[in-house]
């Protein structure tokens, strides 16, 4: 069974980025923590994910409809703080 209704439809919407854009920045401070990479080290990391995985950056943009250079404005740079609410920062 899959997880999908009839008549479901999935497309862009501001949730589903600012979701996306939370997981990469717990999965950026996850590895960099934990494994002790520096920014570089974890941005060939994810270079090395996208070239094995089938769904790359230029597909999902497809996927989204929108232009790759949109798509690359709304992830943000993996060195930017996970909360700008004015929260404390570790």
């Amino acid at each position: 069974m899959d997880d999908y209704s009839a008549g479901e439809t999935i497309g862009f919407s501001a949730q589903l980025a600012a979701i996306y854009t939370e997981l990469s920045r717990y999965s950026s401070l996850f590895c960099r923590a934990r494994f002790g990479l520096s920014v570089t080290e974890y941005e060939l990391l994810l270079c090395l994910w996208e070239a094995e995985t089938p769904l790359g950056f230029n597909r999902l943009s497809d996927f989204l409809m929108l232009k790759t250079s949109t798509l690359w404005h709304m992830v943000p740079p993996v060195d930017r703080p996970v909360s700008s609410r004015g929260g404390k920062q570790r």
